[in-house]
């Protein structure tokens, strides 16, 4: 699948980002509140069990590493709100 974005401007980029926002069948505030509601749950995960386990809050993981828990969190609750409907990454990679 190729960028939206391929061949435009960059001064079109604003508008061809509002378009897409607007066609997402999501509507921004549960887009919101999914957002939120992940973001706090990621900063609870627990590395490890028992004594030696570290709260992710405790070290200095790289943006890439929280970034994909994030995805990961989120593309959860949206299979858990909409079954059959919303789907991982890794089930497309594996089913498609």
């Amino acid at each position: 699948m190729s960028s939206p974005y391929s061949g435009l401007h960059q001064d079109k980029w604003k508008g061809k980002t509002l378009e897409l926002v607007d066609s997402h069948p999501l509507e921004l505030d549960e887009i919101k509140e999914i957002s939120l509601a992940c973001w706090s749950l990621l900063w609870e995960t627990k590395i490890g069990t028992g004594r030696t386990a570290v709260m992710l809050a405790e070290i200095d993981v790289p943006a890439t590493v929280v970034g994909y828990f994030f995805e990961k969190l989120f593309a959860r609750e949206l299979e858990l709100r909409y079954p059959g409907k919303w789907r991982g990454k890794e089930w497309a990679k594996n089913n498609l």
